[in-house]
């Protein structure tokens, strides 16, 4: 079918999807240093622009079909973008419906080609979706934060009223452990955490338990050393779940980004009587070690309290999680706030 109004309509998509997925692409290669992501997308910004060649029509016949002077979509006002995601989402859907586009009007022109442009759409709601979970993981550096772990026996108390008092000190991110009761129990009380803990405002992560988190809803699971291998756990928790692991060295933290970890919790930074048998202090500085081998997030664990965690933060770590400091005070919910803001005046960033 040779029909101007459609070679119109064919030029300004390819066009509109090869800009969107250049945005994307400079946005992870510059920005988000995402090199493995950005190749693909320029292999798929080629097929894009392979596009003509897969209908059987001349480039020259696109461009004499171009009317861009009067082109009424010119004068079209853009919304505002808030932040770099915010860009790489609004680029995505408008390359999504491009390509949506030119594979409808492909079905005119040579129904042979539907299914390679068919593929490319598909490729790219693929791509989206592994893309857009990695920079919101990256983003964990900043939601972690100030980290609580529970535990009945030093505490005194129940899981639940732990969380609750810490939900009220503002605690980031809460962690039910609990390697002792019953499955019964773990389930109950993480059923009950789920419900004090708001969604989308404080993180809520079960240690070891990766069942326990699918069916409580958690945020995500902390595995140590001798739990279920991360790819396991992903098929259970699925690509927005977070999972962090535990590491007592540089090799395994590299080790756990590799395989995929959102975070790596590394100690005991400090001496500490919370676990039994507990290898020696690792120190401070090897959380420096650490942040120049992997991108994803540190938190420091062990022996941190009050007068030491700002040794933490100033080497570098993203996070610190505390046990024994919380949970011993007479009044956790006013720990914790004295203990946050703390936090965020020795690592202002941090600041949600």
């Amino acid at each position: 079918m040779d029909d101007k109004r459609i070679y119109r309509i064919l030029d300004a998509n390819i066009n509109r999807a090869r800009e969107g997925i250049r945005v994307i692409e400079e946005s992870l290669r510059f920005v988000f240093q995402k090199k493995e992501f950005a190749e693909k997308l320029r292999g798929l910004r080629h097929e894009v622009s392979h596009i003509p060649l897969v209908l059987k029509i001349s480039s020259a016949k696109l461009f004499n079909c171009r009317e861009s002077e009067t082109d009424i979509g010119k004068k079209r006002i853009e919304s505002d973008r808030k932040d770099l995601q915010e860009i790489i989402a609004s680029n995505f859907s408008r390359v999504e419906e491009s390509v949506r586009v030119l594979e409808e009007y492909s079905r005119i022109i040579n129904p042979k080609a539907t299914g390679k442009i068919k593929k490319i759409r598909f490729d790219l709601y693929a791509l989206q979706k592994k893309i857009q979970l990695s920079l919101y993981r990256k983003n964990l550096a900043y939601m972690l934060g100030f980290y609580v772990i529970t535990d009945e026996e030093i505490a005194g108390k129940s899981h639940a009223e732990i969380v609750s008092e810490a939900v009220k000190g503002g605690a980031n991110t809460i962690q039910l452990r609990d390697k002792k009761s019953s499955d019964d129990k773990i389930y109950s009380e993480a059923k009950k955490i789920r419900s004090l803990i708001p969604q989308d405002e404080i993180l809520f992560i079960v240690n070891d338990r990766v069942d326990i988190a699918v069916v409580s809803e958690a945020d995500g699971v902390h595995l140590g050393k001798c739990d279920l291998p991360i790819y396991e756990a992903r098929k259970m928790l699925g690509e927005d779940k977070i999972i962090g692991i535990s590491c007592g060295n540089v090799e395994e933290a590299v080790k756990a980004e590799k395989l995929g970890a959102d975070y790596v919790a590394l100690g005991p930074i400090f001496p500490t009587n919370t676990k039994q048998d507990v290898p020696s202090p690792l120190g401070t500085r090897i959380i420096k070690e650490v942040k120049k081998r992997i991108s994803i997030p540190v938190v420091a664990i062990g022996g941190i309290k009050e007068d030491n965690m700002k040794l933490v933060l100033e080497v570098g770590a993203d996070s610190i999680a505390m046990i024994s400091e919380v949970l011993r005070s007479d009044n956790i919910a006013t720990k914790v706030r004295s203990l946050k803001k703390k936090f965020l005046n020795c690592k202002p960033r941090n600041k949600k």
